[in-house]
């Protein structure tokens, strides 16, 4: 069970942030221009616009401040002198100019004008037109602009700016104010200027969705598509860019922050940002770049006075292109990938963080091979290590260091040899995640660490001597890191390893030299791991230099007194002689593959020896004296076992206790050298002792001791726990907590907290917490799951559900149900689908909530509890429940929020057995996640039950609001509500407000209720009766006197596009009929015949895939007599089809089987009209009745059919004998079928048409003898809604 909680967490604090390691390979720039020039081509309204003489056009100074006062479609404005423009509003409110075609010329040294001004806050003009700006005579470019906004106002472009010599957009200096080139808007730069200015007042914005080009950059000058600029001071600004932006040439910068001291911008890149061109950070500036969703690739250049700073998150793809040397002072990749090379001449970093989620894809290598790396030069080897250095630090902290494109597994080299020509630092920290390389080299110059919970494997690690500079290479372990080498080697005793508080594994060859420990280790604290034989001979020598640490050794072994060295695997506690002759073991080390004998007392009881450190397990040894007294067993000082996935002490039982004293038993390690975690069913006691968990998963029976510590990569299962304090790093799942104050700060589960006991979130850490099925006691009565403290604060996850998906499942319903009013960060989220209890002195706090607690359930603002709503509804059973179940729910800026998920129907929901304290109506805190079930307040007089009700505005079409609600109604089919609530689920479905079924929803819908209808199971049943009806008639028309036997196989192949109104269906019949007759009198006959096929069908141009599979058999009887040139036949068949329908509805089930049968009854005339020696024309007419029953889906019933048809047609005959006396008959037919009966289905969104008149043309022939003949015929037929049938038949038969 822990286990499986443990994925619960585990996956849904890990998938919510890994990026896709799928990603497209990055642009490039040539392939980037062919795809946007073509993109260009396709679309005419965002391509760049070229100037426009205004030739025709009046020229005019006057200006304007209402848009209503703009009567004409063109204006031609000229300004010579002054500050003014053309048009400036001021009113509050947002103002259109659409259409406009306005050209503005400014002429004169201190001229400045603009096209359209907004001024004041609340103001906000929008230009749908084109805008043509330009610098004239003696004007100069950064005054002229095109549309401008101050005060606090916001100016959009929607149409097209055209700025030559000039500025497309612009803010002034007065009022932090917004500019935004729109989804439709196209700036254009010509000769010199910006398209975007992002300057003037401290805290504008700019945004841009549309495109910015710049181009035709005259010789000598400049142009900017976003140009952030301020004068020396204070200012911040903040630029979006989810458009294009394309500046090519000499002079021309996609993105340019000017240097500035004081300027601060922010440049956020989002997904559908694409930039051509150079983004370009001035010297002095302070500038952030978040890469957010944009898959992109340019040039960077940034100066190296300036701070700049790069974050790759939210699946952003970005490449930097080489050869541009940007100083970069810190860079952070969090779910997403940076593509860039290392090399100086490229890119400079100083700081890399590779978080969880985020890939660092190095380019190529650049250490190692030969000095040249031209690969035609002689003795070229290509570089084979990543060299990390020029004073950068890199931190791997869950991310992935890749080098061309995949995963980096290789050789690498931290800083290098500090000499008089190099002194160039490097630094690589591993935060977390695990880590491995072939080897790892760490220079003079480097610094190596490890820490948190990460892992580092190293094939080998090799420690450069001192540099002539006097560097010398440091690595530190620190917290509960891991640090794996088989093989460490140094150049001299200048390089240092610290071990302090994290674990080491190696081996004896990598510590110890002929004189003991080697210099360079210093070992202060935490786990040193031997992964090869420790010769327990040489131990004594340097135990000393081993006291701070606990060393764990795979394998101890002894000379015997042979001289061979025999493995130590058994260990007496009384003496501590071991398996090996003469030997005794020694205290300091871990024996991690030694068993401790211990053989118990009179009493039954031991005293571990208190000389041993630790070994894997311990085994027992009844004393037979003992009787029935309980083993017991002492621990004399601080021990560890290691456990090996078994028993940890073998031949023990329940009533088994190791009593620790004021002592601590450390159960496992984290050194993985050996194998950790095991089984013990007794007790573990010691209210002045401590439990250290470091490493594997370990279940006790029952721990009662002071303290209890479960290290990061621990799991512990207990059934009993008393503690004074519990602190887990690990997981924990505790079936009862007696007493004690439990603090998470990763994962715990348990099934009852005690009354005293407390579990609580750390400080400034999230808990994950599972709480499991309430228990039953032997008297039957629910056993509270709180009955003492259960706190947990910001970001906490909490789920009563074991299952690995149930939080990943919350954490996505809370967002697409709750959008920006959901946290990810700072939300508690919780998943309820089974009753919380909470006993009369119990208290569950979630999320921060504030001031005195008071006991009862207090749900917080920053609180989201994601209820399986139809598991509640359908049981009766209360979220919360029990005698203190008092619910408390945090209001203010921010409600604490209640999200139904899986509300399938209506009827009522008990949020409590107890009261709500301090709200009347809850319903203002609860949010549905069913487009069509709505919270209509709550029962009279009982505030805790909230009444679900049908939302009628969901759905605009009256038939299919009755046709839902009447799914929804409680009690009904489930299978049909989960279709109908993953309807409203789907986007494609929504309007866009996400409020209402769009008409495609609508048709989802009707199809669904309809589905034997949509899947073509009635016009299977039709089809099949018709084929095995049509060979009926041929029979009956071809039997001749005496008895016969006959059969006919049969295909047919049926569609029609629209026949149910905005879809159809298709279909494939096979099948086959035998029968006899027997022919007698004057032209009489009777017959039977046995049918059977099957049919699989599709529905077509539904909004949803539908199919029938069917398979059918049917019994037929049929008669016929000849009055001279007249015949009348008649038949009667019953069918009955077993049909699997299949489908998917919002990617939900639709699949069902039902039976459906037919019952047909048909008579028909024949008369040869003109009858010669070789030819016939007979027509024929006839009337059939068939009914057609389905059953019913899914609870939604659907009318019996009764279909009446009038075929009438005439056939044309050919009779010819050859000499070897066979007849051969050619005949061809043409037959209208008009229906006169039902031709639709009544269904619950109404009728469906599902027949029609259908017009056959058919052409075959028969031949054989008297006594044998056969046939081969073709049928096809036609009519509306694309109808087309095609029929094939072979038949033969046999007259006695």
């Amino acid at each position: 069970m822990n286990r499986t909680f443990k994925v619960v967490f585990s996956k849904v604090r890990g998938t919510m942030v890994v990026a896709s390691e799928a990603a497209a390979t990055p642009h490039k720039k040539a392939a980037k221009t062919v795809i946007a020039a073509a993109a260009a081509l396709a679309m005419g309204t965002v391509m760049a616009q070229g100037w426009a003489e205004p030739d025709g056009i009046d020229q005019t100074s006057e200006r304007y401040t209402s848009v209503e006062d703009l009567t004409q479609s063109r204006y031609n404005y000229v300004q010579s002198e002054g500050t003014t423009g053309f048009v400036s509003i001021s009113t509050e409110g947002d103002h259109v100019i659409e259409g406009k075609e306005i050209w503005v010329t400014a002429t004169g040294s201190d001229t400045q004008s603009h096209a359209l001004h907004a001024n004041g806050t609340g103001v906000k003009l929008t230009n749908t037109g084109k805008i043509y700006i330009q610098a004239g005579e003696g004007a100069k470019s950064w005054s002229q602009k095109g549309m401008m906004a101050g005060g606090g106002a916001t100016v959009v472009n929607e149409g097209d700016i055209v700025a030559k010599n000039a500025y497309g957009m612009t803010v002034e200096k007065d009022v932090a104010s917004h500019i935004e080139n729109g989804v439709n808007g196209t700036i254009t730069v010509l000769d010199q200027g910006a398209g975007i200015e992002l300057g003037g007042e401290s805290g504008s914005t700019a945004v841009n969705n549309g495109k910015i080009t710049v181009s035709d950059i005259a010789e000598g000058s400049w142009g900017h598509g976003v140009l952030i600029k301020a004068d020396d001071g204070a200012s911040t600004f903040t630029f979006t860019n989810n458009g294009e932006i394309s500046a090519t040439g000499t002079g021309a910068s996609a993105i340019e922050v000017q240097a500035g001291t004081g300027t601060t911008a922010e440049i956020n890149l989002i997904e559908g940002s694409q930039i051509d061109g150079i983004v370009k950070i001035g010297a002095n500036t302070d500038v952030i770049l978040n890469a957010q969703g944009t898959n992109d690739s340019f040039d960077l250049q940034v100066e190296e006075t300036a701070n700049f700073n790069l974050n790759v998150k939210d699946d952003a793809n970005l490449t930097l292109e080489n050869g541009n040397g940007a100083s970069i002072d810190s860079v952070t990749i969090e779910n997403g990938r940076l593509n860039a090379s290392i090399w100086q001449d490229d890119n400079k970093f100083k700081q890399v963080r590779v978080s969880e989620g985020g890939i660092f894809n190095i380019e190529k290598l650049n250490s190692g091979g030969s000095q040249s790396q031209d690969p035609s030069a002689e003795g070229y080897v290509p570089h084979d290590t990543l060299l990390l250095a020029y004073g950068a630090d890199y931190t791997l902290d869950g991310g992935k260091l890749y080098v061309a494109g995949s995963e980096f597994n290789g050789n690498i080299k931290v800083g290098v040899y500090g000499d008089e020509k190099s002194h160039t630092t490097g630094a690589l920290t591993i935060a977390d995640g695990d880590y491995s390389f072939a080897t790892m080299t760490v220079g003079s110059t480097g610094t190596l660490t490890t820490q948190g919970g990460a892992s580092l494997t190293l094939g080998s690690l090799h420690v450069y001597k001192v540099g002539y500079d006097g560097s010398a290479a440091g690595i530190l372990v620190e917290g509960n890191s891991e640090l794996n080498a088989e093989k460490i080697t140094f150049e001299d005793g200048n390089g240092k390893l610290t071990v302090d508080g994290g674990t080491l594994n190696t081996t004896t060859g990598s510590l110890l030299d002929d004189k003991g420990l080697k210099s360079n280790f210093i070992l202060t604290s935490g786990t040193v791991g031997i992964s090869d034989t420790l010769d327990l001979s040489k131990w004594s020598a340097v135990a000393s230099s081993f006291s701070g640490v606990t060393v764990v050794a795979d394998e101890v072994a002894a000379q015997n007194a042979d001289g061979q060295l025999v493995e130590i695997t058994e260990i007496n506690n009384a003496d501590l002689s071991t398996n090996v002759d003469d030997v005794k073991a020694v205290g300091g080390i871990v024996y991690g593959s030694a068993v401790l004998n211990v053989q118990l007392d009179e009493q039954n009881a031991a005293n571990i020896n208190s000389a041993l450190k630790g070994v894997q397990t311990v085994a027992l040894t009844q004393n037979a004296d003992a009787g029935d007294a309980q083993q017991a067993v002492n621990l004399q000082g601080d021990f560890q076992i290691l456990g090996n996935g078994t028993d940890v002490v073998s031949g023990s039982n329940e009533g088994t206790t190791v009593n620790v004293g004021t002592h601590t038993l450390t159960l496992g390690s984290t050194s993985s050298v050996s194998t950790s975690g095991g089984s013990f069913a007794g007790t573990i006691a010691g209210t002045g002792g401590r439990l250290a968990v470091e490493g594997g998963v370990f279940n006790i029976g029952t721990v009662n001791v002071g303290t209890v510590n479960i290290g990061e990569v621990a799991n512990l299962r207990v059934d009993n726990l008393s503690v004074t304090t519990a602190t887990v790093e690990g997981s924990l799942f505790a079936q009862n907590i007696h007493a004690g104050t439990v603090t998470v700060n990763n994962m715990a589960g348990f099934q009852t907290l005690a009354e005293g006991a407390t579990l609580k979130s750390g400080d400034d850490e999230a808990a994950d917490v599972y709480i499991a099925k309430a228990a039953v006691d032997e008297q039957g009565e629910v056993v509270p799951q709180i009955q003492g403290t259960l706190n947990l604060k910001s970001d906490s996850y909490l789920t009563t559900n074991g299952s690995a998906g149930s939080l990943e499942r919350a954490v996505n319903v809370a967002q697409k149900a709750l959008g920006d009013k959901f946290n990810l960060e700072t939300d508690a989220v919780a998943y309820v689908d089974q009753s919380i209890v909470i006993g009369e002195n119990g208290g569950f706090y979630f999320g921060n909530v504030q001031g005195d607690n008071g006991g009862g359930v207090k749900l917080a603002t920053n609180s989201v509890t994601v209820i399986d709503a139809d598991h509640f509804m359908q049981s009766g059973e209360s979220v919360f429940a029990g005698d203190g179940a008092d619910l408390t729910l945090g209001g203010g800026e921010t409600n604490a929020r209640i999200v139904l998920d899986n509300l399938l129907s209506k009827g009522t929901l008990d949020l409590t057995t107890g009261d709500i304290v301090n709200v009347n109506d809850p319903s203002g805190y609860i949010t549905s996640t069913n487009l069509f079930l709505e919270l209509k307040g709550t029962v009279e007089g009982d505030p805790s039950s909230v009444v679900i009700g049908f939302n009628e505005g969901a759905v605009k079409d009256a038939a299919v609001a009755g046709a839902v609600d009447q799914i929804l109604t409680a009690g009904g089919n489930r299978k049909n509500q989960i279709v109908i609530n993953a309807i409203g689920q789907q986007d494609e479905f929504l309007n866009a407000a996400g409020d209402q079924l769009n008409g495609r929803g609508e048709q989802a819908v009707k199809e669904f209720v309809a589905a034997p209808v949509t899947a073509g199971t009635y016009n299977m049943a039709y089809d099949s009766m018709e084929l095995i009806s049509n060979a009926l008639i041929q029979r009956n028309l071809d039997a001749k006197k005496g008895l016969g036997v006959w059969a006919d196989v049969f295909y047919g192949s049926n569609e029609s596009d629209s026949l149910y109104g905005d879809s159809g269906y298709s279909s494939d019949i096979y099948g086959g009929m035998l029968g006899v007759d027997f022919g007698f009198g004057e032209g009489a006959r009777v017959g039977a015949a046995l049918s059977i096929g099957s049919g699989d069908g599709d529905s077509e141009g539904s909004v949803s895939k539908y199919s029938t599979d069917s398979d059918f058999w049917g019994l037929s009887v049929y008669a016929g007599k000849d009055f001279g040139g007249l015949t009348f036949t008649g038949d009667m068949s019953y069918l009955w089809l077993d049909n699997d329908i299949g489908g998917s509805v919002a990617g939900v089930s639709a699949s069902e089987s039902l039976d459906s049968t037919v019952f047909s009854l048909g008579v028909r005339a024949d008369w040869k009209a003109y009858e010669g020696k070789v030819l016939q024309v007979v027509p024929h007419a006839g009337v059939r009745w068939a009914s057609i029953d389905v059953d019913d889906y899914r609870g939604l019933s659907m009318d019996k059919m009764n279909v009446i048809e009038m075929p009438i047609g005439v056939t044309v005959k050919g009779v010819f004998e050859t000499a070897s006396g066979w007849q051969v008959a050619p005949e061809i037919d043409f037959t209208a079928a008009p229906q006169i009966g039902d031709t639709e289905v009544e269904t619950i969104i109404g009728d469906v048409d599902v027949i029609d008149n259908v017009y056959n043309a058919s052409i075959g022939v028969n031949a054989g003898t008297d006594a044998v003949r056969f046939g081969l015929s073709y049928k096809y037929g036609f009519g509306n809604d694309g109808r087309s049938n095609n029929t094939f038949n072979l038949k033969a038969s046999y007259l006695f």
